[in-house]
């Protein structure tokens, strides 16, 4: 694995530290902070007909597929 040596302000590692979890390294700090974006990016990208056209379709795919489980459950089961 390489290693990187940087700089950074007391200010800056104050902030890192209480970052930190417990039994966290400082790298995996900064992967957790840095590299997964925050839901917060993505507020506001769709219009409001978008969102409500997304959740209609995602209601419906899930209505289907439970169906189809149910189904496919119903035959799995011994007839009696």
């Amino acid at each position: 694995m390489a290693v990187k040596t940087i700089t950074i302000t007391e200010a800056s590692y104050l902030l890192l530290k209480a970052a930190k979890k417990e039994n966290e390294s400082f790298s995996k700090t900064i992967t957790r902070i840095a590299g997964t974006p925050s839901l917060r990016e993505f507020a506001g990208i769709l219009s409001t007909a978008s969102a409500n056209k997304l959740e209609k379709s995602i209601k419906e795919s899930r209505q289907h597929h439970r169906k189809m489980h149910e189904k496919r459950v119903a035959r799995m089961r011994p007839s009696t």
